[in-house]
């Protein structure tokens, strides 16, 4: 029921949006397999330096898992802004305008990220449903926890200063990165080596792996939603507003559920 109704709004309501306001027409840059190799190389070549830095000179307290979960965050956060600053500066040497080529234009961008809000309450229904149904086959009973990305349901292990920081980049910089690599990047490539409906299934896979396996099922029917608003509204203002708006409300309902086991075992105390 929630995956129906999630779908029926958040789709229809960008598509109604869509006929009724008159785009102009962006198109994505043509990527060639050498930007995708380069790209690639310097993400791993990122992860792979700042992993390898972190094993060898740990931080204290590293047996601890918010500690483990913090470093996993800054390699992903390493590797990230690489690809991004890759992809950047293929974007200058081949585009008189770069961010517009890639989706980051401001014609409609109010419009855009307007008519992706509307849609988003019926998505995070759609979300919650393959959420519950997930659970239904692998979680164990009382986790109450488990209703949000592993990922974000262990900043409850971090203390507030490392909290902070995280969750900024969940909110903000993380999905930046992810738009711009996913949306803007990897997508145009398969849509224009495989087809749209390849290149669309194909990303939000991949977009949905680097979350975990656990996660799968959830991110990528969110994955989907992006690439078809990325595509649907020839911008990335569109997806980046749901992605942001999507960890907000997680890291949100961590916030509440931390001050709410607090005062719980304050008083229990």
């Amino acid at each position: 029921m929630f995956v129906a109704l999630g779908a029926s709004l958040s789709f229809w309501i960008p598509a109604l949006g869509h006929r009724v306001v008159r785009w102009h027409t962006y198109f994505f840059p043509r990527w060639t397999f050498g930007d995708l190799a380069l790209v690639g190389v310097i993400f791993m070549a990122a992860v792979v330096g700042s992993g390898t830095l972190m094993l060898w000179s740990p931080a204290e307290g590293d047996a601890g898992h918010g500690v483990r979960f913090e470093q996993v965050i800054q390699v992903l956060g390493v590797g990230g802004t690489a690809a991004l600053a890759a992809i950047a500066w293929r974007l200058h040497r081949r585009e008189p305008e770069p961010w517009r080529a890639i989706g980051l234009h401001r014609a409609h961008a109010l419009r855009s990220v307007g008519l992706a809000l509307a849609g988003f309450p019926g998505v995070y229904l759609g979300v919650l449903g393959v959420r519950f149904l997930t659970l239904s086959v692998w979680a164990e009973p009382g986790a109450g926890e488990e209703l949000m990305q592993p990922e974000i349901s262990e900043l409850f292990a971090l203390d507030e200063g490392r909290w902070l920081l995280v969750a900024m980049y969940v909110v903000l910089l993380g999905p930046l990165i992810e738009e711009v690599v996913f949306r803007g990047f990897l997508q145009p490539w398969l849509v224009q080596n495989l087809g749209w409906n390849a290149g669309l299934v194909l990303t939000a896979a991949a977009f949905a792996g680097l979350h975990g396996p656990r996660e799968f099922p959830v991110i990528f029917l969110l994955g989907l939603y992006l690439g078809w608003l990325a595509r649907r509204t020839r911008s990335l203002w569109a997806p980046l507003a749901v992605h942001v708006l999507n960890n907000a409300v997680a890291v949100g309902l961590v916030w509440l559920m931390r001050d709410l086991l607090v005062t719980l075992e304050t008083r229990g105390g």
